[in-house]
């Protein structure tokens, strides 16, 4: 691998696009990318080195099925880097305990550069970094975030959140109360965390950004 290249994408594709355009895309942002449409060469691939990033492509599912998501679960079991699931604009995703981020496409293709590069290259100046489950429908928290245009980034996996931490430095850390995220907090103390409940007041935070 190239001196220049910050990491690593391991991707499996089901054809909705080609594997040349995301090849430009994570080349445009110095990761090296191995993609494939045959999840048992990406997971004999896996075996032998890890990636940075782990993407699964499942744009053309006629219904959504994870199986080979679940199916690298089973063979990988230990997951220690950031696993992304990019969908189509209609069909349901099923949440994951080791997915970290869940993208629509073409919608989201903005947030997967912002994703791509604060993984990479890091130095993000992100307002709050949040930690929380994965749901689609609006809240409190992400209502407020989006009409006092702050700039923010969520992940749904504690040890992608962990890997964020290392590159880029939020001036808040937001999680959403749950005992699969606890074990972050004393590996990376942040003198600005707060517990967010997404359905309640936020008053704490309006307070200390403002």
């Amino acid at each position: 691998m190239q001196s220049d290249y910050y990491g690593k994408v391991f991707l499996y594709n089901d054809n909705k696009l080609p594997l040349s355009a995301f090849d430009d895309f994570f080349n445009s942002r110095s990761f090296k990318m191995f993609g494939s449409d045959n999840l048992y060469q990406l997971i004999r691939y896996a075996r032998e080195i890890s990636p940075d990033l782990l993407i699964f492509d499942m744009q053309e599912q006629s219904e959504s099925d994870f199986s080979p998501l679940l199916h690298f679960n089973t063979e990988i079991p230990v997951i220690d880097y950031p696993v992304i699931v990019l969908q189509n604009e209609t069909q349901p995703f099923i949440t994951h305990p080791s997915i970290a981020h869940y993208l629509r496409l073409p919608r989201d293709v903005k947030l997967l550069t912002d994703i791509t590069e604060s993984y990479g290259l890091g130095h993000k100046n992100h307002q709050i970094l949040l930690l929380d489950r994965y749901r689609e429908e609006t809240d409190v928290l992400h209502n407020y975030l989006k009409q006092e245009n702050l700039n923010y980034f969520e992940v749904h996996n504690a040890r992608a959140a962990e890997l964020y931490l290392q590159k880029n430095k939020p001036q808040i850390f937001c999680i959403e109360p749950d005992s699969a995220y606890t074990s972050i907090i004393n590996k990376h103390l942040h003198d600005k965390l707060f517990y967010v409940d997404r359905d309640k007041d936020i008053t704490e935070i309006r307070n200390f950004l403002h």
